[in-house]
């Protein structure tokens, strides 16, 4: 009997919270085997929310070191409806893929 063929990997899972009225601001530290792990040069991220299949905003990380900060405004915060799904893909030089994917729950 042979074992089944798997490709890829599933996205690690993702929540989002945001608070109504809210700025919003989230660091993601990379660590690998207990070190800052440094993205490297050229490394981009983006935070993709939709609702139902069309995306009502992509938030673009600021990748340095071992950082990825997402930032957003009251505004785009607020316009992200509860429930939506977020997705966050990264390209780390051999093109982009999926790392995170979840949803947004409002808090507040």
């Amino acid at each position: 009997m042979s074992s089944p063929l798997v490709l890829g990997a599933a996205p690690g899972p993702l929540s989002v919270i945001l608070t109504p009225g809210a700025s919003f601001t989230a660091e993601i530290d990379a660590v690998l085997n207990g070190t800052p792990y440094t993205w490297p040069a050229g490394t981009t991220a983006r935070l993709v929310f939709e609702r139902g299949e069309v995306p009502s905003q992509t938030w673009t990380g600021v990748v340095a070191g071992s950082a990825i900060t997402f930032t957003a405004t009251q505004v785009m915060s607020d316009g992200v409806p509860d429930g939506s799904h977020a997705r966050l893909y990264l390209n780390t030089g051999g093109g982009e893929f999926l790392w995170l994917a979840g949803s947004v729950s409002k808090s507040g």
